[in-house]
């Protein structure tokens, strides 16, 4: 379901002040959704160069990332960004990374 959803959408805003990893933004670069999130936390490293990150509070920043957006001009970072993102939060990647993790503490 949630897929129909990014399937439905045209762009996704995470402004959140506070975020442990960033889910959200993950699965909408997975999905290949244009992706605008905010400059705090965790979000900057979870969107890397693949989504807009803006300042949390510069409402001008967000009306232009959305702009951008919207006028398809994200459309090829986020097709682009789709199977990087894919790889990188994937569960197959993921259980790599801890295997990795374990082995070089062992």
């Amino acid at each position: 379901e949630l897929l129909e959803l990014y399937a439905k959408a045209a762009v996704a805003a995470v402004p959140s002040t506070y975020e442990g990893f960033g889910y959200a933004v993950a699965q909408a670069l997975c999905a290949g959704l244009p992706c605008v999130a905010s400059d705090r936390a965790s979000l900057p490293e979870v969107a890397g160069a693949d989504a807009s990150v803006v300042p949390l509070g510069d409402d001008d920043a967000w009306v232009a990332a959305f702009g951008s957006a919207l006028s398809g001009e994200c459309d090829a970072r986020a097709a682009t960004s789709r199977a990087r993102s894919v790889a990188r939060f994937s569960w197959s990647a993921a259980a790599a990374a801890v295997i990795a993790a374990y082995e070089s503490a062992g």
